[in-house]
C-alpha cells in the first residue's frame, strides 16, 4: 500500500500497562482506506472453512454448525449482522479489541456470550479469530454427565 510519504493509517488492536501505568499499544493493524465492508459471502466462507463445518437454516437465516451445534449465524438482527457463540470472557474480549464491530445479543443468549457481528466495520482478521474461537468452544465441551444410579442397599 503506497500511502505517498504519509502514515498509514492505524488502530491499536491491543494495549498493555506499563511500568508507569500508561497505556501502551502492543499490536498495531494497518487498514486501508479502501478496505470495504465485509459481505455475508465473505463471513459464509470463513464459517464453511472451520474443519467440519456444514450451513443450514435456523429460524430463517444461515447458520453454521460443527458436530450439529450453532457455532455462528448469518442474517440476524438483519443482513448487515453475523452472529458468533462465545463465552461471556469472550464476548467482553472482542468487544473490548473492537467495539464497533462486536456487541452482545439481546437478551439471556448475549449474556450468555451470543455476539453480534457488524460486517461493514468488520476486518477478515477478526471475524476469522471470533469464528474459530466459537467453533473451538464446541469441540471444548464435553458430553453431559450421566448420573448412574446406584444401590443403596449395604
Amino acid at each position: 500500500m503506497n500511502y505517498g510519504g504519509e502514515l498509514p493509517p492505524i488502530i491499536c488492536d491491543a494495549k498493555a500497562i506499563d511500568s508507569c501505568g500508561c497505556y501502551v499499544a502492543t499490536d498495531f493493524v494497518v487498514i486501508d482506506s479502501t478496505d470495504s465492508a465485509m459481505t455475508k459471502d465473505e463471513f459464509r466462507k470463513m464459517a464453511l472453512e472451520i474443519p467440519g463445518a456444514v450451513e443450514r437454516s435456523h429460524m430463517n437465516h444461515p447458520d453454521f454448525r460443527v458436530a450439529g451445534k450453532i457455532f455462528a449465524t448469518l442474517g440476524a438482527p438483519d443482513k448487515n449482522w453475523g452472529m458468533v457463540k462465545l463465552t461471556p470472557e469472550e464476548q467482553r474480549a472482542f468487544i473490548g479489541k473492537a467495539p464497533g464491530v462486536f456487541k452482545p445479543c439481546s437478551g439471556v443468549w448475549g449474556r450468555q456470550g451470543a455476539t453480534n457481528v457488524y460486517l461493514a466495520t468488520a476486518t477478515v482478521r477478526i471475524v476469522r479469530s471470533a469464528l474459530d474461537t466459537a467453533a473451538k468452544n464446541l469441540a471444548a465441551k464435553k458430553t453431559p454427565n450421566v448420573q448412574r444410579r446406584t444401590s443403596n442397599a449395604q
